[in-house]
Protein backbone atom coordinates (compact mmCIF):
# COMPACT_ATOMS: atom_id res chain seq x y z
CA UNK A 1 0.00 0.00 0.00
CA UNK A 2 3.06 2.33 0.54
CA UNK A 3 3.76 2.54 -2.90
CA UNK A 4 0.44 2.76 -4.68
CA UNK A 5 -0.12 5.99 -2.07
CA UNK A 6 3.48 7.19 -3.30
CA UNK A 7 2.62 7.54 -6.78
CA UNK A 8 -1.16 9.19 -6.10
CA UNK A 9 -0.75 13.09 -6.60
CA UNK A 10 -2.93 13.68 -3.89
CA UNK A 11 -0.91 14.70 -0.23
CA UNK A 12 -3.94 15.46 2.23
CA UNK A 13 -2.36 18.53 2.92
CA UNK A 14 -5.00 20.05 3.13
CA UNK A 15 -6.43 18.38 5.91
CA UNK A 16 -6.15 18.68 9.72
CA UNK A 17 -4.59 16.32 11.88
CA UNK A 18 -7.16 14.09 13.47
CA UNK A 19 -5.87 12.94 17.07
CA UNK A 20 -5.00 9.06 17.93
CA UNK A 21 -7.73 6.92 20.02
CA UNK A 22 -6.52 4.68 22.08
CA UNK A 23 -9.82 2.65 23.89
CA UNK A 24 -9.96 0.50 26.54
CA UNK A 25 -12.56 -0.81 29.30
CA UNK A 26 -13.12 1.74 31.56
CA UNK A 27 -11.35 -0.38 34.54
CA UNK A 28 -8.50 -0.27 32.43
CA UNK A 29 -8.69 3.57 31.74
CA UNK A 30 -8.92 4.23 35.59
CA UNK A 31 -5.58 2.50 35.87
CA UNK A 32 -4.05 4.54 33.10
CA UNK A 33 -4.98 7.58 34.71
CA UNK A 34 -3.67 6.69 37.99
CA UNK A 35 0.18 5.61 35.78
CA UNK A 36 0.36 8.25 33.74
CA UNK A 37 1.46 6.15 31.16
CA UNK A 38 0.29 3.46 28.43
CA UNK A 39 1.90 0.43 28.85
CA UNK A 40 2.91 -1.78 25.93
CA UNK A 41 0.37 -5.29 25.67
CA UNK A 42 1.10 -8.58 23.76
CA UNK A 43 0.17 -8.70 20.06
CA UNK A 44 -0.45 -11.92 18.74
CA UNK A 45 -0.36 -11.03 15.42
CA UNK A 46 3.04 -9.23 15.27
CA UNK A 47 4.44 -11.43 18.51
CA UNK A 48 5.60 -8.28 19.69
CA UNK A 49 4.65 -5.91 22.83
CA UNK A 50 2.45 -2.77 21.52
CA UNK A 51 0.52 -0.34 21.79
CA UNK A 52 -2.37 -0.19 19.49
CA UNK A 53 -3.73 3.39 18.50
CA UNK A 54 -6.28 4.43 15.67
CA UNK A 55 -6.35 7.34 13.39
CA UNK A 56 -9.02 9.78 13.99
CA UNK A 57 -11.81 7.62 15.91
CA UNK A 58 -11.76 4.33 16.86
CA UNK A 59 -13.03 0.93 15.88
CA UNK A 60 -15.04 -2.18 17.45
CA UNK A 61 -15.88 -5.52 17.05
CA UNK A 62 -18.86 -5.97 15.11
CA UNK A 63 -20.36 -8.69 17.58
CA UNK A 64 -20.66 -7.60 21.12
CA UNK A 65 -22.39 -8.84 24.75
CA UNK A 66 -24.62 -7.18 26.69
CA UNK A 67 -22.79 -5.31 29.06
CA UNK A 68 -24.10 -5.44 32.54
CA UNK A 69 -20.81 -4.03 34.70
CA UNK A 70 -20.10 -0.32 34.09
CA UNK A 71 -16.10 -1.29 34.70
CA UNK A 72 -16.63 -2.41 31.04
CA UNK A 73 -17.61 0.21 29.46
CA UNK A 74 -15.65 2.02 26.98
CA UNK A 75 -13.11 4.43 27.32
CA UNK A 76 -11.73 6.47 24.46
CA UNK A 77 -8.31 8.71 24.91
CA UNK A 78 -7.80 11.39 22.44
CA UNK A 79 -4.07 11.84 21.89
CA UNK A 80 -2.58 14.14 20.07
CA UNK A 81 -0.45 12.83 17.66
CA UNK A 82 2.21 15.25 17.70
CA UNK A 83 5.60 13.69 19.42
CA UNK A 84 4.23 10.39 19.62
CA UNK A 85 6.78 7.86 17.29
CA UNK A 86 3.99 5.84 14.88
CA UNK A 87 6.55 2.46 14.00
CA UNK A 88 4.07 1.12 11.77
CA UNK A 89 0.67 1.82 10.09
CA UNK A 90 -2.30 -0.14 8.76
CA UNK A 91 -5.62 0.82 6.49
CA UNK A 92 -7.15 -1.52 8.89
CA UNK A 93 -7.29 -3.09 12.32
CA UNK A 94 -4.80 -5.69 12.03
CA UNK A 95 -6.31 -7.91 15.03
CA UNK A 96 -9.82 -8.05 12.83
CA UNK A 97 -7.95 -9.19 9.50
CA UNK A 98 -6.12 -11.82 11.44
CA UNK A 99 -8.80 -13.49 12.97
CA UNK A 100 -10.60 -13.71 9.58
CA UNK A 101 -13.24 -10.47 9.98
CA UNK A 102 -12.21 -8.98 6.14
CA UNK A 103 -11.82 -12.94 4.25
CA UNK A 104 -14.41 -11.95 1.75
CA UNK A 105 -12.88 -9.03 0.70
CA UNK A 106 -8.54 -9.81 1.61
CA UNK A 107 -7.13 -13.55 0.45
CA UNK A 108 -4.93 -14.42 2.84
CA UNK A 109 -3.63 -16.80 0.21
CA UNK A 110 -3.24 -13.98 -2.04
CA UNK A 111 -1.64 -11.25 0.14
CA UNK A 112 0.86 -10.97 3.21
CA UNK A 113 -0.52 -8.47 5.85
CA UNK A 114 3.07 -6.30 5.34
CA UNK A 115 1.70 -5.41 1.63
CA UNK A 116 -0.68 -3.10 3.51
CA UNK A 117 1.39 -1.76 5.33
CA UNK A 118 1.17 2.86 4.90
CA UNK A 119 3.95 4.79 5.53
CA UNK A 120 4.16 6.69 8.55
CA UNK A 121 3.48 10.03 7.72
CA UNK A 122 0.27 9.25 5.48
CA UNK A 123 -2.49 8.80 7.91
CA UNK A 124 -3.80 11.86 6.03
CA UNK A 125 -3.35 10.70 2.71
CA UNK A 126 -4.99 7.75 2.91
CA UNK A 127 -7.82 9.72 4.14
CA UNK A 128 -7.78 11.82 1.24
CA UNK A 129 -7.49 9.30 -1.13
CA UNK A 130 -10.08 7.35 0.09
CA UNK A 131 -12.78 9.24 1.65
CA UNK A 132 -11.78 12.80 0.50
CA UNK A 133 -12.13 14.68 3.96
CA UNK A 134 -12.02 14.34 7.45
CA UNK A 135 -15.50 14.33 8.32
CA UNK A 136 -16.39 11.42 5.54
CA UNK A 137 -13.51 9.46 7.33
CA UNK A 138 -14.89 10.01 10.68
CA UNK A 139 -18.06 8.75 9.77
CA UNK A 140 -16.70 6.29 7.59
CA UNK A 141 -18.22 7.08 4.43
CA UNK A 142 -15.69 6.61 1.30
CA UNK A 143 -15.36 8.98 -1.31
CA UNK A 144 -12.61 7.07 -3.33
CA UNK A 145 -10.72 9.28 -5.96
CA UNK A 146 -11.24 8.91 -9.31
CA UNK A 147 -7.04 7.90 -9.62
CA UNK A 148 -7.29 5.38 -7.06
CA UNK A 149 -10.18 4.00 -8.86
CA UNK A 150 -8.64 3.93 -12.29
CA UNK A 151 -5.35 3.06 -11.39
CA UNK A 152 -5.05 1.31 -8.14
CA UNK A 153 -3.59 -2.16 -7.66
CA UNK A 154 -4.59 -5.44 -6.19
CA UNK A 155 -4.27 -4.30 -3.26
CA UNK A 156 -6.21 -0.86 -3.47
CA UNK A 157 -9.21 -2.74 -4.67
CA UNK A 158 -9.10 -5.24 -2.25
CA UNK A 159 -9.66 -1.91 0.61
CA UNK A 160 -12.06 -0.16 -1.93
CA UNK A 161 -13.75 -3.47 -2.11
CA UNK A 162 -14.12 -3.21 2.09
CA UNK A 163 -14.76 0.02 2.86
CA UNK A 164 -17.63 0.38 0.04
CA UNK A 165 -19.70 -2.72 1.01
CA UNK A 166 -23.21 -1.82 1.44
CA UNK A 167 -23.81 -5.34 2.72
CA UNK A 168 -24.61 -5.00 6.39
CA UNK A 169 -23.75 -8.33 7.66
CA UNK A 170 -20.83 -7.79 5.40
CA UNK A 171 -19.28 -4.83 7.11
CA UNK A 172 -17.23 -4.28 9.90
CA UNK A 173 -16.40 -0.86 11.80
CA UNK A 174 -12.37 -2.09 11.58
CA UNK A 175 -12.19 -2.21 8.07
CA UNK A 176 -11.86 1.58 7.43
CA UNK A 177 -9.79 3.27 10.11
CA UNK A 178 -5.92 3.51 10.21
CA UNK A 179 -4.53 1.34 12.91
CA UNK A 180 -1.18 2.72 14.46
CA UNK A 181 1.40 0.79 16.82
CA UNK A 182 3.30 2.53 18.70
CA UNK A 183 5.64 2.01 22.11
CA UNK A 184 4.97 2.45 25.65
CA UNK A 185 3.66 6.19 25.99
CA UNK A 186 4.43 7.48 29.33
CA UNK A 187 3.55 11.35 30.70
CA UNK A 188 0.02 10.74 29.13
CA UNK A 189 -1.43 13.77 30.38
CA UNK A 190 0.53 15.84 28.33
CA UNK A 191 -0.14 14.30 25.05
CA UNK A 192 -4.24 13.58 25.98
CA UNK A 193 -6.43 16.59 24.32
CA UNK A 194 -9.37 14.88 25.91
CA UNK A 195 -11.11 11.55 27.49
CA UNK A 196 -14.44 10.35 26.65
CA UNK A 197 -15.96 8.36 29.22
CA UNK A 198 -19.49 7.33 30.12
CA UNK A 199 -21.15 9.43 32.64
CA UNK A 200 -21.76 6.64 34.77
CA UNK A 201 -17.90 6.35 34.77
CA UNK A 202 -18.06 9.95 35.58
CA UNK A 203 -20.27 10.08 38.32
CA UNK A 204 -18.12 6.93 40.14
CA UNK A 205 -15.04 8.54 39.48
CA UNK A 206 -16.05 11.63 41.03
CA UNK A 207 -17.54 9.49 44.00
CA UNK A 208 -14.54 7.40 44.54
CA UNK A 209 -11.74 8.74 42.61
CA UNK A 210 -12.13 12.94 42.81
CA UNK A 211 -8.44 13.06 42.98
CA UNK A 212 -8.29 11.66 39.19
CA UNK A 213 -10.80 14.14 37.66
CA UNK A 214 -9.00 16.93 39.46
CA UNK A 215 -5.80 15.96 37.94
CA UNK A 216 -7.50 15.77 34.51
CA UNK A 217 -9.17 19.47 34.75
CA UNK A 218 -5.61 20.59 35.86
CA UNK A 219 -4.05 19.56 32.98
CA UNK A 220 -6.80 21.63 30.74
CA UNK A 221 -7.76 17.76 29.43
CA UNK A 222 -11.33 17.40 27.84
CA UNK A 223 -13.31 15.56 29.54
CA UNK A 224 -16.56 14.14 27.65
CA UNK A 225 -19.28 12.44 28.67
CA UNK A 226 -21.55 10.08 26.64
CA UNK A 227 -24.81 8.87 27.84
CA UNK A 228 -25.80 4.83 27.69
CA UNK A 229 -29.31 5.64 28.48
CA UNK A 230 -30.08 2.59 30.63
CA UNK A 231 -28.94 0.49 27.81
CA UNK A 232 -26.85 -2.40 28.05
CA UNK A 233 -25.93 -3.56 25.01
CA UNK A 234 -22.52 -2.28 23.55
CA UNK A 235 -23.62 -1.02 20.09
CA UNK A 236 -25.72 1.49 21.84
CA UNK A 237 -22.74 2.69 23.51
CA UNK A 238 -20.50 3.04 20.55
CA UNK A 239 -22.89 5.21 18.27
CA UNK A 240 -23.00 7.31 21.44
CA UNK A 241 -18.51 7.31 21.29
CA UNK A 242 -18.82 8.31 17.80
CA UNK A 243 -21.03 10.82 18.21
CA UNK A 244 -19.08 12.79 20.60
CA UNK A 245 -15.95 12.03 18.71
CA UNK A 246 -17.30 13.64 15.27
CA UNK A 247 -18.99 16.72 17.60
CA UNK A 248 -15.31 17.31 19.39
CA UNK A 249 -14.04 17.34 15.97
CA UNK A 250 -16.18 19.71 14.93
CA UNK A 251 -16.06 22.36 17.80
CA UNK A 252 -12.10 21.94 17.09
CA UNK A 253 -12.22 23.21 13.62
CA UNK A 254 -11.48 20.02 12.72
CA UNK A 255 -13.60 18.84 10.19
Amino acid sequence: MESFLKNINLSGDDLQCLCLCHSTFSKAGEKILKDNFINVSECNVFKKRLVYLFYGIPAYKKKVAVIQDCALHNMVFLLDEKNIKKDRLFPFDTGAYHGGAFDRHISKCAYNLDEFEIASGDAKKYVKVFFDNNSNYVSRKANVCKEAEDFGDFLCKRVISMITSTAQEDYDDRCAVVEIQTGKINNLFKHLDAIIMSNDIYESLNNRESHILESIKRANIEIICYDTFGLLETTAHIVSIYTEIKKYYIAKGLI
